[in-house]
């Protein structure tokens, strides 16, 4: 990641904005900045950033509250966040580029391409949509499922296991349901991540450094962070705001210092909100870098932004949208959830949005329809982050005015 800037600081809450603004409204903005900053000053929120592009153009960034609040260092627009569950859709790009390579299928069988991994059924694009059968056992209540991938040792973030070990226990862990039946989010983000490295022969940071984040200049997102770019690492609060729980805990403030055992394709990325904005861009400009070469074809993209679980008879409890903005009127894609028509949705947004989240509160989205990208950024995990996620929708779908066609 690329050293810091002076200019990068900022030393109390900004915002900007540029020509593409006449299509934002500038109150409704300034509500939006004001409300994350009574957050803020009321110890509901550490910080945050949020940045907007409309037609692939910056047009709002608005930064508030504390990198660090226990340090009192200022948010900054270059902080680097964990953005656990929102490094999926950046797994989820890779593999595709290998299936646009030709080097693998989506109907192939992961123990066809992972070895190691048993014949359960389980194919490449099981793992996209997460109808593997595998999840994340130790968000379960108390029994057996639970008890299985603690025994077993697979962790919530897998970064600090050995891959083989990691591996060796998610093969035995029992599936909720047969491969291609049902929607259950989990590992299979990490399972794909051990197949990307299988079959290009690369870990995976190194092969997503090479085939998006450089041709995107995403030269802040990695699986780690050099110690001189630590000082601009995001922390959460000590304590979740909601209801006392402890928020410093691994799982939620890995030292993303210290080198990763393995590469976690489901949790394991940092980046900063300028750098997931290009890739949110890359989607929207359906697979195209700012200068329009194409890096990912076009009908393969559209073949991952849209709904796969209605078209397959695939149950879903809870959609996919009730888990990440507890909304209604979501399916999923190969590595996204996907808005369906219809009235379902209980929030702002238009069909065919693709969007997702990290535990830490992070999410982003990008709207065809409106030509909108968004990236909200913070590190506040814990029981509150989809009440944020929610209010960041509804305050930015209040500022946006769609051009007329």
């Amino acid at each position: 990641m690329r050293a810091d800037s002076e200019a990068a600081v900022a030393p109390a809450p900004a915002e900007a904005a540029n020509k593409t603004a006449q299509t934002l409204s500038a109150a409704a903005l300034q509500s939006l900045r004001e409300r994350l900053t009574h957050e803020v000053e009321a110890g509901r929120l550490p910080g945050a950033v949020v940045a907007l592009w409309l037609d692939g153009q910056p047009a709002y960034e608005c930064v508030v509250g504390w990198l660090d609040r226990a340090a009192t260092r200022p948010m900054r627009a270059d902080a680097l966040f964990r953005i656990y569950s929102m490094t999926k859709p950046l797994a989820s790009v890779a593999a595709m580029l290998l299936v646009q390579d030709g080097r693998l299928a989506l109907h192939d069988d992961v123990a066809d391409r992972l070895a190691g991994w048993p014949r359960r059924g389980t194919r490449v694009l099981d793992l996209l949509m997460h109808t593997s059968g595998l999840i994340y056992g130790q968000r379960q209540p108390p029994g057996e499922l639970r008890s299985a991938y603690e025994r077993l040792g697979v962790r919530l973030n897998p970064r600090g296991m050995p891959r083989e070990h990691f591996l060796r226990g998610l093969a035995q862990v029992p599936l909720t349901a047969a491969p291609g039946t049902r929607w259950d989010y989990g590992h299979s983000t990490d399972l794909l991540g051990l197949v990307i490295e299988a079959v290009s022969g690369q870990r995976l940071s190194h092969f997503l450094r090479e085939r998006l984040f450089a041709p995107l200049s995403m030269h802040d997102t990695g699986f780690a962070v050099a110690p001189h770019d630590a000082q601009r690492l995001a922390q959460p609060l000590a304590h979740d705001p909601a209801d006392g729980s402890a928020l410093n805990v691994p799982d939620q403030t890995f030292d993303p210092t210290a080198p990763a055992l393995m590469d976690s394709a489901g949790a394991g990325a940092l980046s900063t909100a300028a750098d997931y904005g290009r890739f949110a861009n890359f989607l929207l400009a359906g697979g195209r870098r700012a200068d329009g070469q194409v890096l990912l074809r076009a009908e393969l993209l559209a073949e991952m932004m849209r709904d796969h679980l209605a078209e397959r008879g695939i149950v879903a409890e809870p959609t996919p949208g009730e888990a990440a903005l507890q909304s209604p009127g979501y399916g999923f894609g190969y590595g996204f959830a996907v808005r369906l028509p219809g009235p379902d949705a209980t929030l702002p947004g238009m069909p065919g949005t693709c969007l997702w989240s990290g535990t830490a509160g992070t999410m982003f989205w990008v709207d065809p329809a409106l030509r909108l990208a968004a990236v909200y950024m913070t590190q506040a995990p814990g029981a509150s982050r989809q009440h944020y996620r929610r209010l960041i929708t509804e305050l930015v779908y209040g500022a946006v005015t769609p051009s007329p066609t």
